[in-house]
């Protein structure tokens, strides 16, 4: 079913029934930890080798024509675009003078740079490099990996072999991190021009959830 019209479906069903949904489902945001190891104990991992390959498989039809879009391993019919993502990206292209490297820490295997290619594919000078976990840079470098889109282990490495990035993107990664605000403080002292925190939830509370 496409998104658009799960929306739709999703208005008809009473506000009450969807609560108890909510409350019964297996997914969603669960619980209020009161550390990390005990989440993770509560959680699958993002290691796990099946959702790699889940990841791999979609993606190798999007990058081979064969189908138009995926998001965390999930093909869809048209492309769900991340608007702001999008305008910052040809913002930096602008403002770079024709020129773009990306830092997409936390990327997958180039799934943003899957959906954006639509727009960034005609433009010279874009370079996407892929800051990931051990396996995921692997079958990025043997899989996906060309002279545009290319995968790192830490950005120590990347900024020594291909400089320093204009465009630092978190995009639905740091809540997933143990220690964010190490990992943001690490980057911010690169000085990268410019850094985007895209599609990230927050709470209204004065304090962290787990």
């Amino acid at each position: 079913m496409p998104e658009s019209q799960f929306t739709n479906f999703k208005q008809l069903i009473p506000p009450i029934l969807l609560r108890l949904i909510k409350k019964n489902s297996k997914y969603g945001w669960k619980g209020d930890y009161n550390s990390w190891e005990s989440a993770e104990h509560s959680s699958d991992s993002y290691n796990a080798d099946l959702i790699l390959e889940k990841v791999k498989n979609s993606l190798l039809k999007v990058k081979n024509g064969k189908a138009i879009y995926e998001r965390d391993s999930v093909l869809f019919s048209e492309i769900q675009y991340s608007w702001p993502l999008l305008s910052a990206l040809l913002f930096v292209y602008a403002i770079r003078n024709g020129s773009l490297k990306v830092a997409d820490f936390g990327g997958s295997l180039g799934s943003s740079y899957f959906q954006n290619q639509p727009y960034l594919a005609r433009l010279p000078n874009v370079e996407w490099n892929v800051l990931e976990q051990g396996k995921f840079v692997e079958c990025g470098q043997r899989f996906f990996q060309d002279e545009r889109l290319q995968f790192f282990h830490t950005a120590g490495e990347l900024v020594e072999k291909k400089g320093l990035p204009d465009l630092l993107i978190f995009s639905c990664v740091l809540p997933y991190l143990e220690r964010p605000y190490e990992v943001l403080k690490r980057f911010i002292d690169f000085k990268i021009p410019y850094i985007l925190i895209d599609n990230t939830y927050f709470n209204y509370e004065s304090r962290d959830r787990i």
